[in-house]
């Protein structure tokens, strides 16, 4: 989950991290990875592929609950 204090990205995804926080700007970039390597600390990520390389810091908070505000189904993506 990410946020930029007006918008929210949920990223779903086989990592098993739980409880990230993440800026919304590094959530966005998720889908330029192919095959991601993810390495958390609990303070920072790093993720890698064959052609990228991005290390982010965690957001130390927790997020609120999210998901009884996203619908099930919806005709936007």
């Amino acid at each position: 989950v990410a946020t930029d204090g007006f918008r929210m990205v949920v990223v779903k995804s086989e990592c098993k991290i739980d409880n990230l926080l993440l800026p919304i700007e590094v959530a966005k970039l998720f889908d330029k990875f192919n095959s991601p390597t993810v390495n958390y600390t609990g303070e920072e990520l790093l993720i890698e592929s064959d052609s990228l390389t991005m290390y982010a810091k965690a957001i130390d908070d927790t997020f609120p609950a999210y998901k009884p505000v996203i619908p099930d189904t919806t005709d936007n993506t």
